[in-house]
């Protein structure tokens, strides 16, 4: 992914006045959800209003536990005032939805849809994508219902402000971040995963027995990819015939470094990784190049009016909360002067 791609989903991700964010989780770690939702578990006790929203400690909480998993799986921090961050997050995106029009609620479920494809093509199939979700304690409904939450608040907020990008800032833009857009040289290359994760070592050599069966399959010709399908472990490449296009750094080094070694059509060695053992075969190597700014003229457009969007989104965000009268009835999760303001001034002595 270049620079600007990655500005692209951070801007996008600040955007959205969620709570919190699952739209690419990688922990595979946990192998179910809990059963019974969070919210069960804690009071319903309400802990913030506006006209027509009601935020209850529970939410709250649920809200909390998650963005406490995805930022521990990203070896994030969370900032000492993140409950009331949070709080006013979901304040705002309750806020947002109760101002929809129908027009912004179906370019909001339109959205989430396409994201919710999105992601499940990045995580290689629905099973891993559905093991993924997991992972954080949701399920897939749930996830989709809050993507169009968020896309339907996004809607709201394209509706509400404004912003315009001339093609000289365009320009401007691309001349003066050369690097953002530039692609490093990747491979396209398919590979067969018998995996080791887990096996006892006295079950590895039959292990590295079928590596070798495959690898003969392969260099005598047989159909790569009905091999990928019929043999590797990789979930996330198998039903695509065990392809992936990357560049280096992302993969495991050892993987990388065998199959940026081989000539197009080659069959690697078999390459043991932590994962196990791999048989790689090499498609293409695709030169590092620049992108010309015709082929990034609408991404590039839609990054610069998100940051426009984005530089106005606190104020307006303010004046919502202002509009729909809201209270927070908790006062740890007050703001200072929210609590001064409420705090009787202390009477002189006679």
């Amino acid at each position: 992914m270049t620079k600007f791609l990655s500005k692209t989903l951070a801007v996008a991700c600040a955007m959205a006045p969620a709570a919190f964010h699952a739209a690419e989780p990688t922990d595979t770690s946990a192998s179910a959800a809990p059963s019974a939702r969070v919210t069960d578990l804690f009071t319903n006790s309400v802990v913030a209003t506006a006209d027509g929203v009601t935020v209850t400690r529970g939410q709250l909480d649920e809200a909390m536990i998650k963005l406490k998993t995805t930022a521990a799986s990203r070896g994030q921090v969370l900032p000492r005032d993140a409950e009331k961050q949070v709080l006013h997050s979901i304040l705002q995106l309750k806020i947002l939805n109760n101002r929809a029009t129908p027009e912004d609620k179906a370019r909001g479920k339109e959205q989430a849809e396409k994201n919710y494809a999105e992601a499940i093509a990045r995580a290689g199939s629905e099973d891993m994508f559905v093991r993924q979700l997991q992972a954080f304690g949701l399920s897939t409904n749930e996830f989709l219902e809050r993507m169009i939450e968020e896309q339907t608040a996004e809607a709201v907020l394209r509706r509400s402000l404004t912003a315009e990008v001339t093609d000289e800032e365009l320009q401007k833009y691309y001349d003066e971040h050369p690097g953002d857009f530039e692609i490093p040289e990747q491979v396209r290359a398919a590979h067969v995963l018998i995996s080791t994760a887990n096996v006892p070592e006295e079950e590895k050599p039959a292990k590295r027995k079928l590596a070798e069966e495959v690898l003969k399959k392969a260099r005598a010709g047989e159909d790569f990819a009905a091999l990928a399908k019929q043999y590797s472990d990789d979930p996330g490449s198998k039903e695509k015939g065990g392809e992936y296009t990357f560049p280096r750094g992302p993969m495991d080094k050892d993987f990388t470094d065998a199959a940026f070694s081989l000539n197009t059509n080659q069959v690697s060695d078999i390459v043991e990784t932590r994962f196990g053992y791999h048989i790689i075969k090499l498609y293409e190597k695709i030169p590092a190049k620049k992108m010309e700014l015709a082929e990034v003229k609408d991404r590039l457009k839609e990054f610069l009016l998100r940051q426009e969007l984005r530089a106005q989104v606190p104020a307006f965000m303010q004046q919502i909360e202002s509009e729909a009268n809201v209270k927070i009835l908790d006062e740890r999760l007050r703001d200072s002067d929210e609590n001064a303001s409420t705090t009787p001034a202390p009477t002189g002595a006679n």
